[in-house]
């Protein structure tokens, strides 16, 4: 299971560093209620401890990874507010608040190409323009690594 979450962890990382060139100082907003594919974005966001690297979605970074989680019941007035205070690079959202994320994003003036959505199975194939979590895990593990990891020494990890 270890080794499964790592390879997936190294799959988005690596699929967000070549599709949005996302560095240790993006902050990556996550808009959804508990979701399943929560968990393979989730922890990485959160700061996993196992690789240091150049992507927020996957490794602790230095410094920390930035992670901003959004309520799923805002509005798109109130979410417009997050990525603009938070300067969020990317917005991983849940389909069902999809067009909520759309309405925000145009409130804050930013593009909407910065939207990845969770997947589900009941994901209307209009939804198909924007990058999927599995999608980008798929692309970064068939890709050469896009970036350097650093492994953090027993100390470090304690620190992060």
């Amino acid at each position: 299971m270890k080794a499964k979450l790592r390879a997936r962890s190294f799959g988005l990382a690596n699929g967000m560093n070549i599709k949005f060139n996302i560095t240790e100082k993006d902050v990556v907003l996550v808009f959804s209620a508990n979701h399943l594919g929560t968990h393979h974005a989730i922890p990485p966001l959160a700061g996993g401890r196992h690789v240091v690297g150049l992507l927020s979605l996957a490794f602790v970074s230095e410094p920390p990874l930035l992670y901003s989680g959004a309520n799923p019941s805002f509005t798109p007035d109130e979410l417009a507010y997050q990525p603009q205070a938070t300067q969020a690079s990317v917005l991983v959202v849940h389909p069902d608040v999809l067009l909520v994320a759309r309405s925000a994003v145009r409130i804050a003036k930013l593009s909407e190409d910065r939207i990845i959505l969770f997947d589900t199975a009941d994901m209307p194939p209009t939804q198909g323009v924007f990058p999927t979590v599995r999608g980008l895990i798929d692309r970064g593990s068939s890709a050469l690594p896009s970036f350097r990891e650093k492994r953090l020494s027993p100390s470090e990890g304690k620190k992060r």
